[in-house]
């Protein structure tokens, strides 16, 4: 009897089914009916117009600023607040993929310097953005009861004098992503927020406005297109003051060469699709060859994934 849960009742099983098809025959005459989809404004002619100049002029220049960056991260000595925003800074910039290597070595010395650092020593920005840049980078950072206790009241709420603070709060949001539910981090995801849009109306610079709004409005940083995201960021952080020139030299040139290698696959990949031919022999279907290519940039970012975005069309 240990399977008879899998067996039917043997009421059911005695019960006769029977069933009637009817088959649809189409003549070649009949269409199917149309979705009335939009004509494709990305034809092959379009894409094949795209310029693709002077690569080869931007990788020398590009090989030669990567070298020089790589000697300011590993060469300069930064606490542990100066590495993480320069971390956070080439992530966003999309330099992530180029610069990997040191990227972990940054890591790296910023876990040596917070082992002896004193906890409290640390600002609200600078802790929130530890966990968030360590919680990215694959370390399991424990929040614990005393993390964030510092910077909040009685009640449990950030402080007065800290949450109003445009940089600490901002942190605390980003951050407040990456946790689980029940975290105390977690729960600082609303209460974050809502500060930042007091903040926002109550009036402040134009650079950190628009940075505010960006993070409330769009996704997550480390979940953002990252295209997108470097496109954005490069411009923001042009404008600010503190910007490190080298940094934004490279990731300008990096973003054109990733671009350039981008127009290439789509040209050779409009071409194989032009020769398929199979829009002519399936007309019903939509023709979204660059919207499907753009897709899989999302899900395929690094350039060593190039044959991956041909292979899935």
């Amino acid at each position: 009897m240990a399977n008879d849960r899998f067996s039917l009742p043997y009421c059911l099983s005695t019960i006769q089914i029977s069933c009637t098809k009817q088959v649809t025959q189409f003549t070649q005459n009949e269409n199917r009916r149309s979705a009335n989809y939009q004509t494709n404004q990305w034809t092959h002619e379009l894409v094949q117009s795209l310029g693709n100049h002077l690569v080869e002029t931007l990788q020398e220049r590009a090989k030669k600023l990567e070298e020089n960056v790589q000697l300011m991260i590993n060469g300069m000595d930064m606490d542990s607040l100066n590495l993480l925003e320069l971390v956070d800074d080439i992530n966003r910039l999309g330099l992530s993929n180029l610069l990997h290597e040191d990227i972990n070595k940054a890591i790296d010395r910023i876990v040596s310097i917070e082992y002896l650092k004193d906890q409290t020593e640390k600002s609200l920005h600078e802790t929130a953005l530890l966990f968030r840049i360590l919680t990215q980078h694959g370390f399991h950072v424990s929040q614990g009861a005393n993390m964030f206790k510092s910077f909040k009241d009685e009640e449990k709420e950030f402080k007065a004098e800290i949450s109003n603070g445009v940089h600490g709060m901002l942190s605390v949001y980003e951050a407040s992503y990456l946790t689980f539910e029940g975290e105390s981090l977690c729960e600082a995801n609303t209460s974050s927020r809502t500060h930042l849009i007091n903040l926002m109306k109550e009036g402040m610079k134009a650079k950190v406005t628009e940075q505010v709004r960006h993070a409330l409005e769009g996704l997550p940083c480390h979940q953002s297109f990252h295209i997108l995201e470097a496109q954005q960021y490069i411009d923001t952080y042009d404008k600010t003051k503190s910007h490190n020139l080298l940094l934004l030299k490279l990731a300008t040139l990096y973003f054109n060469l990733v671009q350039s290698s981008h127009k290439k696959e789509l040209k050779e990949t409009s071409r194989w699709w032009r020769d398929f031919n199979l829009t002519s022999k399936l007309n019903f279907t939509r023709d979204i060859l660059v919207e499907t290519f753009f897709w899989l940039l999302r899900i395929f970012s690094e350039s060593r994934f190039a044959n991956y975005h041909r292979k899935t069309h």
